[in-house]
This record gives structure tokens, sequence and C-alpha cells, in this order.
């Protein structure tokens, strides 16, 4: 039975700051908190919106004095269903510190879990975007504008798929056959905030699928997407890394501290992941960008294993079994003429 949607929305502003009657000097302004949380059952879907704004700075009440600051933010959202419906998650954060931080999750029948969360401190402004739902049509591939965002789809459409994954060769071999299983796709990314004021600031993004399966797993990197950066000023480092959730260890881990080499890596690249006995896959697929400029970068890729592969041998190999095969037998039988 298809349940009904679910919206939560909260607001948090804090006080301004005053003058300090002594020195003359503004005070700062109040530190605001807004958590919202949303949460849907049989088949709805979810949606939280969280907003918070720091107080403003007081003036300076005497010549010569500093004006206050304004006051820290925190926004946190967290959207949850099943079925795979739609879960979606927004943040935003004004303020002179904080963070802003957006988890959506969703379950389904042959994947017990996807889940994405979007995480950007505040320089002035943050905003997070996270999307989790199921089967079907997901995200386009395209920079939705927030400091930070994760999109995931768990076991997506073919159509969707073969759209996403477009002209990309490597990608569309390995993960696009008749028989091919794909788990999940997702699309992560961050922007440096227009307002960041050139300070150092790290971005993440993750997307976690946990499915029931064993076997061999493709990691397929579709493309990534760079805007600004110009001749690479603002760019600091690029991480992507593949957490087992199961076993606490990095399965894989990279770092690049150039642009060149970080639009290289993305684009069109296949990684084996190694082989799981199961009975469940718990991976998570983390990503940091660290900024001090105007510029972003985001990325798709698609995870699931092509089972006949690595499960039927190739024509050779019969070949080679079958010669064995009668090898063995022509043997037995000059035995038997011996005796």
């Amino acid at each position: 039975m298809q349940g009904g949607a679910a919206s939560a929305a909260a607001t948090a502003t804090g006080g301004a700051g005053g003058s300090l009657p002594v020195t003359g000097t503004g005070g700062n302004g109040g530190a605001a908190s807004a958590t919202a949380t949303s949460t849907a059952t049989q088949g709805g879907a979810a949606d939280a919106t969280a907003t918070a704004t720091g107080g403003a700075g007081g003036a300076a009440a005497a010549p010569g004095q500093t004006s206050g600051v304004a006051g820290a933010a925190n926004a946190t959202s967290s959207a949850v269903t099943t079925n795979g419906a739609t879960a979606q998650a927004q943040s935003t954060a004004f303020g002179s510190s904080g963070q802003a931080q957006s988890t959506a999750q969703t379950t389904l029948s042959r994947v017990s879990l996807v889940q994405t969360t979007a995480t950007a401190p505040v320089g002035s402004t943050a905003t997070t975007n996270a999307i989790a739902q199921g089967g079907g049509a997901g995200q386009a591939f395209s920079n939705p504008g927030q400091t930070a965002y994760a999109m995931a789809t768990g076991l997506p459409g073919k159509a969707y798929l073969t759209t996403l994954v477009g002209g990309t060769g490597n990608v569309a071999t390995a993960l696009l056959g008749p028989g091919d299983v794909v788990f999940g796709s997702a699309i992560m990314g961050a922007n440096y905030a227009p307002d960041g004021g050139g300070a150092s600031l790290t971005y993440s993004a993750a997307s976690t699928f946990d499915f029931a399966y064993r076997g061999d797993v493709l990691l397929g990197l579709i493309g990534g997407d760079q805007s600004g950066f110009a001749n690479g000023i603002g760019f600091q480092s690029l991480e992507f890394y593949v957490l087992d959730n199961s076993t606490k260890i990095e399965i894989d881990d990279w770092t690049f501290t150039d642009l060149t080499s970080a639009e290289s890596f993305f684009q069109n690249n296949v990684i084996d992941l190694g082989s799981y006995s199961g009975p469940a896959v718990d991976l998570t697929f983390g990503y940091n960008l660290v900024a001090d400029g105007s510029g972003g970068f985001g990325f798709d890729f698609a995870v699931g294993d092509p089972p006949g592969a690595s499960a039927v041998p190739e024509a050779s190999t019969w070949a080679m079994m079958l010669l064995g095969f009668a090898g063995l037998g022509f043997a037995g039988y000059r035995r038997a003429r011996v005796a």
C-alpha cells in the first residue's frame, strides 16, 4: 500500500549582538541551531529542510572600535523512507562558523540500504543537499549548485543507466551488458561558497550501498564535471575513497592535488573492488574537496557486477577442460587394457 508523504521544516535565528558599554565594541551575534527530521513509511516520499541563521554582530558604539561578528549557525536535516521512495534533505546555514549537514536514506527489497550524506562548513554560507531513492530513474548528472551534494539511486533502471553512462565505453562494457547487475549509481560533488572569503574549507559527500550479494564488484567512474578554479587557482586537493563498512577497512583511497589528474581519473574508469563472500556487501564511497577559491567539482559513478564474466569460463578455458577430461579418460582406458 502506498503511504503518505512526510515533510518537515525547521528554522532558527540567533539574536543580534549589541554594543559593550565600557569599550564601545560590538557584541557577537547569537548562535542558531536548526534540526529537521522527516520519516515516511509504506512507500511515501520524505522531505526535510533546515535553515539556521546566526545573529548579526553588533555595531561598534565608539570610534575606532570593532563591530561584533555574526553568530555560529548549524543546520541539520534528515529524511528517511522505505520501499525505495525518494528521501531528500536540504540544509542551509548562515554565520561566522558552524556547518550544514544533510542525510537521506531509503531501503529496498533487494538492496537493504541506500544512504547519502553531504556536509559543508560555514565560512559565511553553507548549503547541502542529499537524495536517496530506489529503482527506475534517478537524478541527471549536473551541478545543482549547493556547496556539498550527494544523490544516489539503488537498483537504477536500465534506461536511466544508459543515459547516465552515455558514451563512456569502458563503463558501458563493464556494467551495461544483458546479464549485468548494477546495485546503485550516484552523483556527488561540492562547490566553494561564493562568500568563502578565501579561507581553506573542506566539503564532504558520501554514498552508501548495503546490498545482499556475494561475488566480484566493479566500480565504474563515468565522468567528472569541473567548473571554476581558473588555471587551477582555488583548488587544493580532492580525495575519493571506498570503505568496507563490515570490516571498517578502506579498500582504496585516491588523493589528487591537481585538476588534470582528478579529471582523468573520474573519466570512463572501471575499478575492480574485489570479491566478497557475502551474505552482503556494505560499501561507502566518500569524497572530500578542499578549496580556498571559487570553483567546484562533481562526478557520477555506478557500482555492480557482470555475473557471467567471473562465473562462466571462457571458450578457450572450456576447450582446455574438455581436452583434460579426454586425456584422463584415455589414460584410464589404457590402464584397464594393461590389467
